[in-house]
């Protein structure tokens, strides 16, 4: 742009300029996101089956409780935001809890029926009891396994 080119041209010229770099970055950020979110799928398409196969086999020699117990255990081995490590605890507990015998006691005082409110307060009141008060994969695991057990008992009796 020579001198005579107007103040207001060289402005959009320089506008222009930040757009397409900003457009290119955001279709570089876009095919790294669609990478990694294929990376997860994969990683979930393999491992979530393998950790339900798993708690069904612990079952065979394990109580409701200890699968419980066994699947809180890998949830709170997992980062506050690791999701794909709290999903494959709660796959876990849950169907270590679905294939072992039945404890009619499990579901005693487990909010199936109550608010989101009330079933925040008793995942959080159970894993300060278990020694994990600050722990989203402990509650994620009660909320996600637990409660989705006794919800599922509950609406069948």
């Amino acid at each position: 742009m020579s001198k005579s080119t107007p103040t207001w041209m060289k402005v959009l010229g320089v506008f222009g300029v930040l757009a397409l770099v900003g457009a290119a970055a955001l279709v570089a950020l876009g095919y790294w996101a669609k990478g990694a979110a294929e990376d997860l799928l994969v990683d979930l398409e393999t491992d979530l089956p393998a950790l339900a196969e798993e708690g069904v086999r612990y079952a065979a020699s394990h109580t409701q409780a200890e699968c419980v117990d066994a699947g809180l255990a890998k949830a709170v081995q997992c980062g506050n935001i690791d999701l794909p490590c709290q999903l494959g605890a709660s796959f876990f507990g849950q169907s270590c809890i679905e294939a072992a015998t039945v404890d009619p006691t499990l579901c005693e005082g487990v909010p199936v029926d109550e608010g989101s409110v009330a079933l925040g307060t008793w995942a959080q009141e159970r894993c300060v009891a278990a020694g994990h008060p600050d722990s989203t994969p402990c509650l994620s695991f009660h909320q996600q396994a637990l409660v989705a057990y006794c919800r599922d008992r509950a609406s069948t009796e």
